[in-house]
């Protein structure tokens, strides 16, 4: 009667327990490509356009973590200029489930961008706090993600022998600290 008893008791309680391979990884590789426009808010007329990619770990289903390089393009209207640079830099995103497939996140990229070409030389460190939606558009972790912000700059140099800062005309078309509204649109996988 004993045994009948305990095996009747196991049956109910394995009734209650739940399988972990049912529940989100803890940690789950997750990349982007993402393009963005901005446009300078302190009076400098400069236009900026990136293509980036992100690639990272996703520590749960709300939180990712990750590295980016890209190529962000400077279009300086009063000369009338394209100069380009290459940004490195570290992107904190917090998601928000808003229904099974639409999240609402929170991002912050933080990092270096480097000049190349005339402007080999100029540095610029930048922060870009985003808010943005994420439109889940296939099975696992593929998505649309749109997102405004603002994007923080601060323009550096270093100076070369001949003192104009190292790179040209850049730095006299900039403030030396700069902010525009930023717009991305992305694909996540």
């Amino acid at each position: 009667m004993k045994k009948i008893l305990l095996l009747g008791v196991l049956c109910i309680l394995s009734a209650f327990t739940t399988v972990n391979a049912q529940t989100y990884p803890t940690v789950k590789y997750s990349g982007d490509v993402n393009l963005s426009y901005a446009t300078s808010t302190n009076g400098v007329k400069i236009k900026q356009s990136n293509i980036r990619t992100t690639h990272g770990i996703n520590i749960n289903e709300n939180f990712f973590f990750g590295m980016g390089t890209g190529i962000d393009m400077f279009d300086i209207k009063e000369n009338n200029e394209l100069k380009y640079s290459i940004p490195l830099y570290a992107n904190i995103k917090g998601f928000l489930p808003i229904s099974p497939k639409t999240k609402l996140f929170l991002s912050l990229d933080l990092g270096e961008s480097f000049g190349i070409g005339d402007i080999n030389e100029a540095k610029i460190v930048f922060m870009t706090p985003m808010i943005g939606s994420s439109f889940k558009v296939g099975e696992q972790n593929k998505a649309i993600n749109l997102s405004i912000g603002y994007n923080y700059a601060n323009y550096l140099t270093i100076e070369d022998d001949n003192g104009d800062g190292g790179n040209n005309n850049f730095m006299t078309n900039l403030a030396a600290t700069s902010g525009s509204f930023i717009f991305r649109v992305a694909f996540q996988f």
